[in-house]
């Protein structure tokens, strides 16, 4: 899979010249990438030039594909014995591209039968939109800055009673999570 960012994309974000923390940005772009894709349920930009092939069995109306938008479609098959065999349907005669929706419609409805549509596609991102690139950015700063672990709060000393002191746990912050779920499974 490809990382949603570089290194040299965020040590450009960061004005960072040095080295100095490249080993561990090295570990943490990947896994910030992969926390991104899991969270919203797509992969944003691998499948933009290489083609992905979806297989329904869901039936009706729209057939919703995992990466959007959609870029091209190579094929759409169906087939009538569980995916034995697929006969090539014809585009904009047997199915259309639902741009609304990043769809592909049938007006007389795909047929309900297990493995029963194939799709070979492209979709996603060519180039990662501004406000999800900025949001992953930031998300490795919440890493390095280890802001995920609890802090605590102004309080007296740790051999005081307990009850003096209090930890609260950070969440993701909000302008990251807005950005997350503006993309999450749309």
């Amino acid at each position: 899979m490809t990382d949603l960012v570089t290194l040299s994309d965020y040590k450009t974000y960061k004005s960072i010249s040095s080295i100095t923390f490249d080993t561990q940005l090295n570990e943490i772009i990947p896994a910030v990438s992969t926390y991104v894709k899991n969270y919203c349920g797509k992969t944003f930009i691998d499948y933009a030039f290489t083609d992905l092939i979806e297989i329904f069995s869901n039936g009706g109306n729209n057939l919703f594909l995992t990466e959007t938008p959609i870029i091209d479609i190579t094929s759409v098959e169906v087939s009538y014995d569980y995916g034995v065999s697929y006969t090539t349907l014809t585009a904009n005669v047997d199915y259309y591209i639902d741009v609304n929706n990043d769809s592909l419609y049938n007006p007389n409805g795909f047929p309900k039968i297990l493995n029963a549509i194939r799709v070979n596609y492209t979709g996603g991102y060519i180039s990662l939109p501004l406000d999800l690139k900025i949001a992953t950015l930031d998300l490795i700063d919440y890493y390095i800055n280890e802001d995920y672990k609890p802090k605590k709060t102004e309080g007296r000393s740790s051999m005081e009673n307990s009850s003096n002191r209090q930890i609260t746990v950070s969440a993701l912050p909000v302008h990251i999570q807005r950005v997350l779920e503006a993309y999450r499974g749309c």
